[in-house]
């Protein structure tokens, strides 16, 4: 198994289908073991919209309650997502952020997390179709 097959097999996946988001994303709470001053928890999300993971087209980006932030993984990094989509990928964050920092400090696990997920889903979609 590869270093990145490894590091996915221990990552929860939030598959775009289940978000909605545009892209696939893999949270990360092995930063509790890194001295990081950044924070230490994270999300990847994929750099461009191909169904299969690449390593170099994981982006890393900050659980943050108010203002996630993208950590380019190198110098001259660009961005294979529309602004569009980033914004998307933050405001999930953002409006996810007390149970994705649930799951990343082991309050609950990734089954709960996507439990959680697929409610909010759930009632966000009636809340669209009684509005039509």
């Amino acid at each position: 198994m590869t270093s990145l097959q490894q590091e996915l097999y221990e990552m929860a996946n939030l598959d775009k289908e289940l978000t909605g988001l545009p892209v696939n994303l893999w949270v990360d709470s092995s930063g509790q073991k890194r001295d990081n001053k950044h924070g230490p928890y994270r999300l990847k999300f994929q750099n461009n919209y191909r169904r299969l993971v690449n390593k170099e087209d994981m982006i890393s980006i900050t659980i943050h309650k108010t203002d996630p932030e993208v950590k380019p993984p190198y110098d001259g990094f660009k961005l294979g997502i529309k602004e569009r989509d980033l914004t998307l990928v933050k405001r999930f964050i953002i409006d996810n952020f007390e149970d994705l920092e649930l799951l990343v400090q082991n309050k609950i696990n990734d089954r709960e997390l996507i439990h959680r997920l697929e409610a909010k889903n759930s009632k966000l979609s009636k809340k669209v179709k009684v509005g039509v």
